[in-house]
């Protein structure tokens, strides 16, 4: 009979949830193991206070196109068994209401925040993160949180007053995808202490002016329309394929990439031939304007 309930319950919104189970006593025990909050496109905000305690077991919290005020907002901040969060587009979303989430949910493994732009700083626990994606929060300057070594995937994009890699870089070692495109505020970037990376973007950094990599595991590198870029050194004994496009201002490229096989440098055209160093005996393809830079390189 549980089972069916719990059918039942997974075909329903939380807040027909909550009405089912104030009628039946039955179905209020079901709906205390429901796993997932999903709370997209709700308008009664002044609900989240009569849903918290039927979702205090979920593990995963979806929360979309929300107007609840902040003190709304951490009823669903202290739920202890969350493993993931999805916040998208929280109006009034705040530093606080980050830590107290990470702070209540010690098994979150996976943190996806979009377009909450009232976050600045938050201070962050996530002992066993696995995926942390900020996009689209207009006024984030940093993410802080004890070192960790289970963090494999960071994305920190299109937040244009995000200054604080190199913290975030030191407190992941053993990151396997980075993306860090749309970047306004990135202009060097150094990347020597992650020996399991295998894959990084910076595409559209408009401020980005050196790149240095050494990372044995890379697999996947985009540099595209990075209009400020001068300086690029990258040592990636794995690394296959290379975009080096509309890189408008690019006149050093130092590449040490044994397994080198193909490399776009279409619209890098202030590369001339004596800015070029390739250490790739097996590159066989060169997408690039003219033929200067084709015939050097082949």
């Amino acid at each position: 009979m549980i089972v069916i309930q719990r059918l039942v319950l997974s075909f329903l919104g939380p807040l027909d949830v909550v009405r089912l189970s104030s009628l039946n006593k039955s179905f209020y025990l079901s709906a205390m193991h429901s796993q997932c909050l999903d709370l997209a496109d709700i308008d009664d905000e002044s609900s989240y206070a009569k849903l918290a305690p039927f979702y205090r077991h979920a593990h995963e919290l979806r929360l979309h196109r929300s107007f609840a005020l902040p003190a709304c907002l951490f009823h669903l901040m202290k739920f202890h068994s969350l493993q993931q969060v999805s916040l998208h587009d929280v109006v009034c979303l705040a530093d606080d209401h980050l830590a107290s989430l990470t702070s209540h949910a010690p098994q979150l493994r996976h943190l996806h925040v979009e377009g909450s732009h009232g976050l600045a700083d938050p201070q962050l626990k996530l002992p066993v993160i696995e995926t942390l994606v900020f996009r689209y929060n207009l006024m984030l300057r940093s993410l802080s949180f004890p070192p960790t070594q289970s963090l494999t995937e960071v994305a920190v994009t299109a937040c244009p007053s995000f200054v604080e890699f190199d913290a975030l870089l030191a407190a992941a070692p053993r990151l396997q995808s980075i993306n860090f495109s749309q970047s306004n505020a990135l202009v060097r970037f150094q990347c020597i202490h992650h020996p399991e990376l295998h894959t990084l973007l910076l595409d559209r950094c408009a401020q980005l002016s050196f790149l240095e990599l050494q990372v044995p595991a890379l697999k996947l590198l985009n540099v595209q329309l990075c209009g400020h870029l001068q300086q690029a050194v990258v040592c990636a004994s794995q690394l296959q394929s290379v975009s080096f496009s509309m890189l408008t201002s690019l006149v050093v490229l130092y590449l040490d990439c044994p397994r080198l096989t193909r490399l776009n440098l279409t619209g890098s055209t202030a590369l001339s031939p004596s800015g070029m160093t390739l250490e790739c005996p097996l590159l066989k393809q060169v997408q690039c304007d003219g033929t200067a830079l084709r015939d050097v390189v082949l």
